[in-house]
């Protein structure tokens, strides 16, 4: 997914842009195309920050009836290895030195350093 506008200017980009992405999506073949698990999730949370209303509800109605429907059979699965992925880049971006889990496995290979207290003498 492209980097999001900030707030003040994400209407503006979505509606500058969204002839251009149609006309797009449209020359596509739809089973080549896919959506992210976490894209429906980002979508989701967006929906919470805004207020109670008619542009709530449609953008609502859309991800839930249109999107989600549209790519039913396509929609790409968090997994377990994506979600170990994600918690160790968490760890790196925040430039934090130890990532504590009894999971050490599944995060040896990631460039975290790792510490397992269940393990410890």
């Amino acid at each position: 997914m492209a980097q999001r506008a900030t707030k003040s200017n994400e209407s503006q980009a979505e509606a500058g842009n969204s002839a251009r992405v149609d006309a797009w999506v449209r020359q596509q073949d739809d089973t080549t195309l896919h959506l992210s698990a976490i894209t429906i999730g980002e979508r989701r949370k967006g929906l919470t920050i805004l207020p109670e209303g008619k542009r709530r509800s449609q953008i609502q109605d859309w991800l839930e009836n249109g999107l989600i429907v549209w790519f039913a059979g396509r929609i790409l699965p968090m997994t377990q290895a994506m979600a170990d992925g994600l918690i160790a880049a968490a760890a790196l971006q925040q430039d934090l030195v130890v990532l504590v889990t009894r999971n050490v496995r599944d995060y040896q290979d990631l460039g975290v350093t790792i510490l397992n207290p269940w393990e410890q003498p």
